[in-house]
């Protein structure tokens, strides 16, 4: 469920997750001038981890999302992590590649409230039946015995009973049209996703200028060498980042 107050990721908060994630001390160092802090390991040439905030529909839900690069270049996975009731960043769930972070535990924790609520409402309705019947019943042998007969406190409780049904069933309505309108808006971004991939994969958009296509191709020669990335960032005069965008499309 979201918080009611989005808290701003901390250095603490950081150095907490990638202490969960590292191999040996001070393996990841930052790599500066990117838009999202990225960590590069010193101990795995090429693995980078990425700290970034979900936005769904454009608002800010709160949870982390962590992506993990290879050393070829691609993501891999990403990590989904939510505050819990004390304000602290706790793991929730892992999505492949190509699955876009989504509500999806969110929906499942929908689903079983609802179904808890059929049950809740099930039962409520036999024990109206059972009330019914036992009046019924009463009234048609017309039999004296009070344990046939509805008191004041029985016909409170049926009432209630009566009343919490009706809030029952209201809730559920709601929580089934919340359901479907997350269950659209998931399939919404997914298709989006799967239009931005075969976008991608035909080569659409604009292509690289002759100075940058040498570049790329020199860069790809100096990786073929076993150079390191800093070597080619003082061969080439590049940043860290038009370095790993230039990997990227080796790596196409």
């Amino acid at each position: 469920m979201a918080h009611k107050k989005t808290r701003v990721l901390t250095k603490t908060d950081i150095k907490r997750i990638l202490s969960l994630y590292r191999l040996q001390k001070n393996e990841f160092r930052c790599i500066e001038g990117l838009q999202e802090l990225t960590y590069e390991s010193i101990r795995l040439k090429g693995y980078v981890i990425s700290f970034s905030e979900e936005l769904l529909c454009g608002e800010r839900t709160g949870r982390i999302i962590v992506t993990h690069t290879r050393c070829d270049g691609k993501i891999n996975l990403y990590d989904i992590w939510e505050r819990d009731a004390d304000g602290q960043l706790q793991f929730r769930f892992r999505n492949p590649q190509g699955t876009p972070p989504a509500d999806i535990d969110y929906i499942k924790g929908l689903e079983e409230e609802n179904r808890q609520l059929r049950e809740v409402g099930q039962i409520s309705q036999e024990k109206i039946r059972a009330s019914d019947n036992a009046d019924l019943n009463g009234q048609m042998t017309g039999s004296t015995n009070e344990s046939h007969k509805l008191n004041s406190e029985d016909m409170i409780a049926l009432q209630e009973a009566r009343a919490e049904m009706q809030e029952l069933k209201k809730e559920l309505d709601m929580s089934h049209k919340l359901i479907s309108d997350l269950k659209d808006e998931l399939a919404r971004i997914k298709n989006a996703a799967e239009k931005n991939t075969g976008h991608n994969a035909r080569g659409a958009g604009r292509k690289p200028s002759k100075e940058r296509a040498d570049a790329v191709e020199r860069c790809r020669l100096l990786l073929g060498q076993g150079k390191s990335r800093e070597e080619i960032q003082d061969i080439l005069g590049i940043s860290s980042a038009t370095f790993y965008r230039y990997k990227r499309f080796i790596n196409v």
